[in-house]
């Protein structure tokens, strides 16, 4: 069931056969300019105007801060060894954040460990491009300012809220959406079960 209002401005509501994560089972994780990243938890000391985050296994949640830097931690039930620790580059202006070592196997679709990734963005911020890409876990987005996001999701849920942007696209292969827009110009979204635009 869908529920759709609208109330700012134009809004073209379609399906789109997105992509989704793209490593298979019992493949090992590869990603390009692995040299270049760092492990483990961080505050960025940099501008941030881009996120790209490739999440394999767990959930991911941003939250927001009184700071001005933006700050990156996962959590795990599981001690991680250095290779499974998330991985992070900020390259120029976008934060690219990888879930472990390249080169990192699985045993499963993941790791055996669930990962919790939390993204904590100062109050102020408005982004220019979002990616989220994750296989298994819920992605929440309570509110957000950027000008495109595309999230593609393969098992999880979605619960997001995004102001002023000029693109969004979502895919959620087997879970549900809940997307609350304002002033969004352009939205594309695969199996949505509610929708709305504030009033």
């Amino acid at each position: 069931q869908m529920c759709i209002r609208d109330s700012c401005g134009t809004l073209a509501l379609t399906a789109a056969a997105l992509g989704v994560h793209h490593v298979d089972s019992f493949a090992a994780y590869h990603y390009e300019d692995a040299d270049k990243y760092t492990a483990g938890d961080a505050v960025i000391e940099g501008t941030v105007k881009n996120l790209d985050i490739d999440w394999t296994g767990g959930s991911i949640s941003f939250e927001y801060h009184e700071g001005d830097k933006v700050e990156i931690s996962e959590k795990t039930s599981k001690s991680l060894s250095e290779d499974k620790k998330m991985r992070w580059w900020l390259d120029g202006d976008t934060l690219r954040i990888q879930f472990a070592k390249d080169g990192s196997t699985f045993s499963s679709f993941g790791f055996d460990e669930e990962k919790v990734l939390t993204v904590k963005l100062p109050e102020s911020i408005s982004l220019s491009d979002v990616s989220i890409d994750t296989a298994t876990g819920d992605v929440q987005i309570p509110s957000l300012q950027a000008q495109k996001l595309t999230l593609n999701v393969s098992t999880g849920d979605i619960m997001l809220g995004l102001s002023g942007a000029e693109e969004l696209k979502v895919s959620s292969a087997t879970g549900d959406v809940e997307a609350t827009l304002n002033k969004v110009r352009s939205a594309e979204i695969e199996n949505c079960l509610l929708y709305t635009s504030p009033s």
